[in-house]
């Protein structure tokens, strides 16, 4: 397991587009790094008072083993999760918090993406230019 995961929340504010009640996006950013967007299911939104991200390469280790994200309020909808192995598996649980103090279990997300190999091309100043011809062009 990668125990030096890394993570950077965001808030959702009225400048991103809304997206409907308990749905969920992910998508590979950077090489080991992936965001994923959600929302809490709209029956429970009023009552969420934050969340936990649970996530991990090795599905069969003990949940309380699992990296963990917590967020401190209900608008923190986005997780970049950084450092990932790529060509990995990863299992997420997103969790929500309640005002009372304890998660919805029965609102959990729970999903697997798979991080991708990003190609990594070496930076020059160069890369743009391409290579003439012998005729010049």
């Amino acid at each position: 397991m990668n125990n030096c995961c890394m993570y950077a929340c965001f808030k959702y504010t009225e400048d991103n587009e809304e997206i409907e009640g308990n749905s969920l996006s992910y998508r590979n950013v950077a090489p080991g790094q992936v965001e994923i967007k959600w929302t809490y299911p709209k029956d429970i939104l009023d009552s969420v008072i934050g969340g936990t991200v649970l996530y991990t390469n090795q599905k069969e280790i003990s949940p309380d083993k699992w990296n963990k994200v917590e967020m401190e309020d209900s608008k923190t909808t986005w997780v970049k999760l950084q450092q990932l192995r790529e060509g990995d598996r990863y299992y997420v649980q997103i969790l929500p918090r309640l005002y009372t103090g304890d998660y919805d279990f029965n609102a959990i997300l729970s999903f697997d993406f798979k991080v991708d190999r990003l190609t990594r091309v070496p930076y020059s100043p160069y890369n743009h230019l391409r290579p003439m011809s012998q005729n010049g062009h």
